[in-house]
């Protein structure tokens, strides 16, 4: 018996999505571009993300990039905060002191609004 994968199975399903310290590893480390997580994202949940957005500065995210340079494009706050309003509206920030990273709590739009 073929089985769908497991995006397929999980696209619309969760009310919430918890994505803590996940984000730099995907964009930084991996070399995903941040348009793509965010829309993946956007479609495993019906109502909201909470989202840990980790600065280029954070020790973990300089070691996730092995040397390569991080760009203000690629990754930053201000590039996160415009590709999240792409698909969910900002419902709170919190930025923890000492390291710089930013807790965002996200709702999702009720109809789509991106421009791929």
């Amino acid at each position: 018996m073929e089985r769908s994968s497991f995006l397929e199975r999980a696209t619309g399903w969760f009310d919430a999505v918890l994505c803590l310290a996940v984000l730099h590893h995907l964009v930084v480390g991996d070399g995903l571009a941040l348009r793509e997580v965010m829309s993946l994202l956007s479609s495993l949940t019906t109502d909201l993300l909470v989202a840990e957005f980790v600065p280029a500065s954070d020790v973990w995210c300089a070691k996730l990039a092995r040397g390569r340079p991080v760009t203000e494009e690629r990754w930053s706050e201000a590039t996160f905060e415009a590709e999240a309003q792409r698909w969910f509206t900002i419902e709170a920030r919190h930025t923890e002191g000492l390291r710089g990273r930013t807790l965002y709590v996200l709702r999702r739009h009720t109809t789509a609004h991106v421009d791929e």
